[in-house]
């Protein structure tokens, strides 16, 4: 990803804004410049055009192509999808487990669907004795989740951010190249695309 980093912008969400990073010095320093847009209310055009600072005549080669974060970019996946997800599975699993979505924001600190009910566990339920397969109950439980949460796509629960179909929609009309860069499991992220787009989202 580094090297098509050179001509082309990172989108990723940022107190409801997108923010895009232009492409001097992104391999070496991450971020060179970024400018916060509100997709709701600038095109594509007028997000590329905006990737020229102020006060300056320089010209910035056109972006070829958009590369996305999902979670908190695309959609509320983790607030409106896993967060839910992992509850059903709970109360599917007979279990008192409940997050909300402030005990949830804590949560999201620990990274992995399983190393975050494990801590969990360690962290907020001391009353809850773990069985001898405690592991084995946690990938279950992460399975289950994975479950409910397709389902949750399927029924079109878990819609895309405001401003964002559009977005990919003048992007692609203009030729440019989308791509995402996501831990998320690449199945979740077809079916969210395929499920809020269409059915050729992905490809």
């Amino acid at each position: 990803i580094h090297l098509l980093l050179h001509e082309v912008g990172v989108i990723c969400r940022e107190k409801n804004q997108a923010r895009i990073y232009t492409r001097k010095r992104v391999r070496a320093q991450g971020v060179s410049h970024a400018y916060n847009v509100p997709f709701r209310r600038h095109s594509v055009w007028a997000i590329i055009h905006s990737l020229r600072p102020i006060g300056t005549t320089t010209q910035i080669m056109p972006l070829k192509a958009l590369i996305f974060d999902v979670d908190g970019t695309l959609s509320d996946t983790e607030r409106d999808g896993h967060r839910p997800a992992f509850n059903l599975a709970f109360a599917e699993a007979g279990l008192d487990w409940y997050w909300d979505e402030a005990l949830y924001g804590e949560l999201l600190a620990v990274t992995g669907g399983k190393e975050r009910m494990r801590f969990y566990v360690e962290r907020y339920r001391p009353d809850y004795p773990p069985p001898a397969d405690f592991t084995g109950l946690l990938a279950r439980l992460h399975a289950a989740k994975t479950r409910h949460y397709t389902g949750l796509l399927a029924r079109g629960g878990i819609p895309l951010r405001p401003g964002v179909e559009r977005l990919l929609r003048e992007a692609r009309s203009r030729g440019m190249r989308l791509a995402i860069a996501t831990t998320t499991t690449p199945a979740n992220v077809t079916a969210l695309l395929e499920h809020a787009l269409s059915a050729d989202a992905v490809g």
